[in-house]
């Protein structure tokens, strides 16, 4: 696939991405001169009538949808094999997925960033009737400069359609994610992409999910039947009032959810004006509190009592080593008797006798907890010295998912035996005084004479750092003193009327916060004042006489002028600028020039060095020479210097292009300086050099010289 050319111009140069339904190719756009992703489906899959489908309504969607924070589309289509495709938005980044997992979990003030353009683009979506349907932090792009996009409408659906997403056993959508009408197959709306929006949420402030299970149905389940802890108690740090919007955002029920992603966006709005407060629409309802319980059964009576008991029996286990504030799990047990009025979740049941169980099954549980009582007796009493020593007095507990302050205060948790700490480990992963191992292991059995000590290992969490104040500091300086702390700099740019040049202006987060070893700082140093833009002229086929008094006219300095031949311009016609006509540049920037000598004088053609001259201001730009063409046909190879540091920014999309062929295109890191293109060719050829699509420079190459 890669090198074959979609629908006449778009040229795949590798391979980004492979889902389900379809592979993600970046390609060229040859016609517009741009870099894309183009999706196509998968060649398993051109057969299959529900594929066709659902790929046909994301390129109905995407085609729809325009908005900074979704990923743009810019053409569907069916190339000469039969395969569709969509035409989308290259966006060089990381998923949320990775960005959460690199990070363990994300601030309060990022998370609502985060959020809040999701949601914006969430609200755009539905204001143009298109529910997404799979909203998951892998569906999420944040951009190398920070930009976040949606992205991934391969199940979205008009929102005027019956959409049933769960039907047996097949959930439609990512389990994890999934609002409980969605697995239950009922009737969705916009309010299924806020419940997914609200477990993304969730994840971002925690770094764990909700719910995990064996299985995608078992997960699923769990989102129907099962209340999730409670952010705060795995991380305390989390405002009460975003663990509200949180948890709002994730009701069981829809009405009980915001009722549009503008009403969660603005309710995370007023959380960053005034995090102290709850928001308005965040608050418990008391009349949704009287409701009565919802009774669901998203598959079979049976299939559903299976389930709600096999995630009662291993969530607490299986959410154990998840837990990032270990010293939690103590009030696990409160949380799950205290009544569910947190939000929405009065939903469920707890009091069995409500449920209505049938007399047959009481009848069973009754005979099986009669053989499970002769069982246990005739263990105890007649066969435990069969399977245990005799000599065995004790069994080691253990001790491992508390915290030392609680094993302290609650001795019952070790009863018979004695603890005593003997490391201190230093770690960022586990909160203060968390158990990381003991000794002896939990469950050995203690015979008579041993010890009853168990030696414990627990952390030291890790000591905050103030964040220095670096404001007016030279920002080579700030970055130094940042890295000497063990923090990364992250360093940017922008003019500024009030700080000189080189200076810090300011800092995210400000100074006094606490950061950790590792944290990430944003610096943003002082470019100086803005310098007054003009236009360039075009002054090609200007006489040389009255060249001068029009670059001085034009705002810019006149640079060198040197002389060439030409058979299209005139003698003593200028021929060539550095810097192309219509660009904006900085007042006073300098500007060079060839004049033409006409077509009869041979002089020897400039180098590529010569022919593209660096001006003060950086722009590597420059107009063709349409100097004379050399029909010798000996192939030679020559190198095509680039000077990265005449680009702004941090990447370029650049493309070099000789004689209309395109030799080179790639996004380009600017701070490696200079980028040396090697290419092979006959004669004297156009060398073309682009920015994205704009032409920024070109010269006339000799490969006969």
């Amino acid at each position: 696939m890669v090198g074959a050319v979609i629908a006449g111009k778009y040229r795949i140069e590798s391979l980004i991405g492979s889902g389900g339904m379809a592979n993600v190719y970046k390609a060229y756009d040859e016609q517009e001169g741009r870099t894309v992703a183009i999706k196509m489906l998968k060649a398993e899959h051109r057969e299959d009538t529900e594929f066709l489908r659902r790929f046909e309504r994301e390129a109905k969607a995407v085609i729809t949808l325009s908005h900074p924070n979704i990923v743009q589309s810019y053409d569907v289509g069916v190339d000469e094999k039969g395969v569709s495709f969509i035409v989308l938005e290259y966006v060089h980044g990381q998923t949320l997925k990775e960005y959460i997992k690199s990070k363990t979990y994300l601030s309060p003030r990022e998370t609502v960033d985060i959020a809040a353009k999701v949601l914006d683009a969430l609200g755009h979506a539905h204001e143009m009737g298109i529910i997404h349907r799979d909203v998951k932090p892998q569906n999420v792009i944040i951009s190398d400069n920070g930009l976040v996009k949606l992205t991934d409408f391969g199940i979205a659906r008009d929102a005027t359609s019956t959409t049933r997403t769960f039907a047996g056993t097949n959930v439609i959508g990512s389990a994890h994610y999934i609002s409980p009408e969605q697995a239950r197959g009922s009737h969705i709306d916009g309010r299924s992409d806020l419940y997914s929006a609200g477990v993304v949420l969730y994840e971002m402030l925690t770094g764990r999910l909700p719910f995990e299970g064996e299985t995608p149905v078992s997960v699923a389940i769990q989102h129907i039947n099962s209340i999730p802890i409670p952010p705060r108690d795995l991380n305390p740090d989390i405002p009460s009032a975003l663990e509200a919007i949180t948890l709002k955002a994730m009701s069981p029920k829809a009405e009980n959810r915001y009722a549009s992603a503008d009403e969660m966006l603005a309710d995370l709005e007023e959380f960053r004006k005034n995090p102290d407060v709850t928001p308005e629409h965040a608050r418990q309802d008391d009349d949704a509190l009287m409701e009565e319980p919802t009774r669901v059964v998203p598959v079979s009576e049976i299939r559903q009592e299976e389930s709600q008991q096999r995630v009662r029996r291993t969530q607490p286990e299986a959410n154990r080593d998840r837990d990032r504030i270990p010293e939690q799990q103590a009030r696990r047990a409160s949380r799950v008797e205290r009544p569910a009025a947190r939000d929405g979740y009065d939903d469920y049941d707890e009091e069995p006798r409500r449920r209505g169980v049938p007399p047959f099954l009481i009848a069973i549980l009754a005979i099986l907890v009669f053989v499970g009582g002769l069982i246990f007796f005739a263990y105890n009493f007649f066969l435990k010295g069969m399977f245990e020593p005799q000599d065995a007095q004790l069994r080691v507990p253990d001790l491992t998912p508390y915290n030392y302050s609680e094993l302290k205060e609650n001795t019952s948790l070790y009863e018979g035996f004695t603890i005593e700490v003997v490391e201190e480990r230093s770690t960022g992963d586990y909160a203060a005084g968390t158990v990381l191992d003991q000794d002896p292991k939990a469950d050995t059995l203690i015979q008579d004479g041993d010890s009853t000590v168990i030696k414990l290992v627990i952390a030291v969490g890790e000591e905050p750092i103030p964040m220095p104040n670096v404001v007016g500091q030279l920002g080579v300086n700030a970055n130094s003193n940042l890295m000497d702390l063990g923090l990364i700099p992250q360093l940017e740019y922008e003019y500024s009327d009030d700080v000189d040049s080189d200076l810090v202006i300011r800092t995210i987060p400000e100074a006094g916060e606490e950061l950790y070893e590792g944290d990430t700082v944003i610096v943003i140093i002082s470019q100086g004042k803005k310098a007054e833009q003009v236009t360039v002229p075009n002054f090609l086929n200007m006489p040389v006489e009255e060249l001068e008094e029009a670059v001085n006219a034009a705002g810019l300095t006149m640079g060198s002028v040197q002389p060439f031949p030409s058979s299209d311009y005139d003698k003593d016609r200028i021929s060539y600028q550095s810097i192309v006509g219509g660009k904006e540049v900085d007042r006073g920037t300098t500007i060079n020039f060839w004049v033409s000598t006409g077509s009869g004088e041979e002089e020897p053609s400039p180098s590529p060095s010569e022919s593209l001259p660096p001006t003060p201001s950086g722009d590597p730009n420059a107009s063709p020479d349409p100097g004379p063409s050399d029909t010798m046909a000996v192939v030679t190879n020559k190198t095509i210097p680039i000077d990265l540091s005449q680009f702004d920014g941090d990447k370029v999309d650049l493309r070099v292009e000789v004689g209309g062929k395109v030799v080179f295109s790639g996004n380009v890191d600017t701070s490696i300086g200079n980028k040396d293109i090697l290419v092979s060719g006959t004669g004297r050829q156009l060398v073309e050099i682009y920015d994205g699509n704009t032409l920024v420079g070109s010269y006339y190459l000799d490969f006969s010289a």
